[in-house]
């Protein structure tokens, strides 16, 4: 995979450019800040409300980083402790999925910015647009995710702005979480420290969507929040919509008690598994004390990929076996054959052809062909043709009853080689269907 253009919504850290690529100062209305320090700046990646982030080199070390910084060339002092907090918050939480931060300075004209690590890979939301990825691999991600979300809840970290662009899936599939600029800090964490205030809301925080019922009435909110959003991220990996419409509308949507949150109601042609929706559905309960923890979610994905890992792995194995069946049938080996179609009904039940062979290997006649009901009507009107032609030349009675004795005698025979197949075709019918209820009831 590789690094693509974020989308200019979030403060994102995904690399738009290829690995040796010149770096240059960002395009925009804005002047260029200066370098700084040790940095060379390079192109802008991402921005939000407040800050922006962009490529950087660092000199001393020789590598690239991400560089966070403020887009007002006059930042307030509230800009600056927000971004200051922003900073510290995402170095304390220890965790795989959240991205390291390697330095937290200040630039020439003493404006803060931090540097973190530099990633490359594409985020949830271009990964649901393109529609191409393998949803295993999204929800593997998504349950990586969800560990990486308890981890921040063991910390007294509530992230409060959880959605598809602030979720990194990078180049080897390892997962981030980005954009800690509205977390709230738990006050009785062990996180909390004097410059760790709680962030003063005057409005909501978050994002229309993706935000849970009672994050709309208090930014005061608790680990269910977040639990929300990765539901809402999960409903539109699964109905490939989004639970709620874009912006504003989504605000009241969201406050909607009848609004449809199970994927398999809102599209049925997804054949959306029942587990999954159900654990969407809770994770979109409106009462947020109905909802599992972000731990609970992702045991439940891991045992969902599981599952779905193992099926995988069956149906594969039925294949071979019903192939090995039907070779052996060929070489006049029933026995082998019948073991194998046997085998192959175990690892999966409706492995096609499995069933069929074990039903006729095990009937009475398995081995021989269907009766020729077609030939044996065919002769009896040929004999009969023959007679009445005999008839229609010579005019004989004996032979017009030798004719009529043949008709009788063929259609019999017919009827009877009829009544045969048929019932035999019911035979293996009745059994195949035991088969199928003795498996389905393993």
């Amino acid at each position: 995979m590789r690094p693509v253009t974020p989308p200019d919504d979030p403060d994102t850290l995904v690399v738009p450019v290829a690995p040796g690529r010149p770096l240059r100062e960002p395009r925009g209305s804005e002047p260029p800040l200066p370098s700084a320090g040790t940095y060379a700046i390079g192109d802008l990646l991402g921005k939000g409300g407040m800050g922006e982030v962009v490529l950087a080199h660092d000199r001393q070390l020789g590598r690239d980083v991400a560089l966070k910084r403020l887009r007002s060339a006059a930042p307030t002092a509230d800009e600056t402790a927000r971004l200051l907090r922003e900073a510290r918050i995402q170095a304390r939480l220890d965790h795989p999925a959240i991205v390291p931060v390697y330095e937290v300075a200040r630039d020439l004209l003493g404006r803060p910015y931090f540097t973190m690590k530099r990633l490359a890979g594409a985020t949830f939301a271009e990964l649901l647009a393109r529609k191409t990825a393998p949803p295993g691999r999204l929800l593997r991600a998504l349950a990586d995710l969800c560990r990486a979300i308890e981890a921040a809840h063991g910390c007294g970290v509530i992230h409060r702005d959880l959605k598809p662009a602030n979720l990194v899936v990078g180049v080897h599939d390892d997962v981030y979480i980005l954009d800690w600029g509205v977390a709230r800090v738990l006050g009785d964490a062990a996180l909390v420290t004097a410059d760790l205030d709680p962030v003063e809301a005057t409005s909501v925080l978050g994002t229309p969507g993706y935000m849970a019922p009672e994050q709309l009435d208090d930014p005061e909110v608790d680990a269910a929040a977040d639990v929300y959003a990765l539901g809402a991220i999960l409903f539109e990996l699964l109905a490939a919509e989004p639970l709620h419409p874009r912006g504003r509308p989504a605000i009241e949507t969201t406050k909607w008690p009848s609004w449809v949150t199970s994927p398999a109601t809102r599209r049925p042609d997804r054949q959306v598994p029942a587990t999954l929706d159900a654990l969407c559905v809770a994770m979109l309960a409106r009462r947020p004390g109905a909802r599992p923890t972000a731990r609970r979610c992702a045991e439940l994905l891991d045992e969902h990929l599981e599952r779905d890992r193992e099926l995988a792995q069956r149906r594969s194995a039925a294949i071979d076996l019903v192939w090995t069946a039907r070779t052996a049938i060929d070489e006049e080996r029933p026995r082998d054959a019948l073991h194998a179609a046997s085998r192959a009904l175990a690892f999966d039940p409706e492995a096609p052809g499995a069933a069929e062979l074990v039903a006729r290997l095990v009937d009475d006649d398995g081995a021989l062909p269907p009766p020729s009901c077609g030939r044996a009507l065919a002769i009896a009107w040929s004999v009969a043709a023959v007679v009445l032609a005999g008839l229609a030349i010579s005019h004989r009675d004996p032979v017009a009853g030798v004719g009529l004795v043949a008709v009788v005698a063929c259609a019999v025979l017919g009827r009877r080689r009829v009544r045969a197949h048929r019932e035999r075709e019911a035979r293996l019918a009745s059994r195949l269907a035991d088969i199928r209820s003795v498996i389905s009831c393993r």
